[in-house]
């Protein structure tokens, strides 16, 4: 599929990926976002889910699985996009996580911001500016990764 996929923490019954540098929340159902987080909304069991549509802050409702699929290769070509951030609201999320789990590779990790006075550290890796952050070792909890790295 050729796509960059990082997963941070389920929280609040919302999972975050990034795509290409385009965060996707994945929400349960019945959980919508605020409406100051989206410019426009759709309902994929109304409408065809379509890159035209997929623009700045969009949501979609109602999603499945076979929806995911479409908004993930809509957005892992390497075709510029208008997409700055997408909210679904999944209809099945723990189909939907195990999906993500049987097509992706997850790895754990963990990191943090590291502030002293005014300046933060950043870290440039693979063409972009990041915050420092690795892979978790075996016995080894998010934390002492935290502080390792």
């Amino acid at each position: 599929m050729g796509i960059i996929c990082v997963f941070a923490a389920t929280v609040n019954s919302k999972m975050n990926l990034f795509v290409n540098d385009i965060p996707i929340r994945i929400l349960k159902s019945g959980i919508e976002p605020s409406p100051g987080d989206i410019s426009h909304s759709l309902d994929a069991k109304k409408e065809p889910i379509t890159k035209a549509k997929l623009v700045h802050h969009a949501w979609i409702n109602n999603c499945t699985v076979q929806h995911l699929e479409i908004v993930l290769d809509t957005v892992s070509q390497h075709v510029p996009t208008d997409l700055l951030s997408l909210y679904l609201t999944v209809t099945d999320y723990d189909a939907v996580k195990a999906f993500l789990k049987k097509k992706f590779t997850i790895v754990r990790a963990a990191g943090g911001l590291i502030r002293k006075k005014e300046k933060s550290l950043m870290i440039f890796r693979m063409k972009k500016w990041d915050l420092p952050k690795g892979k978790k070792d075996e016995g080894e909890n998010f934390r002492k990764t935290a502080q390792r790295e």
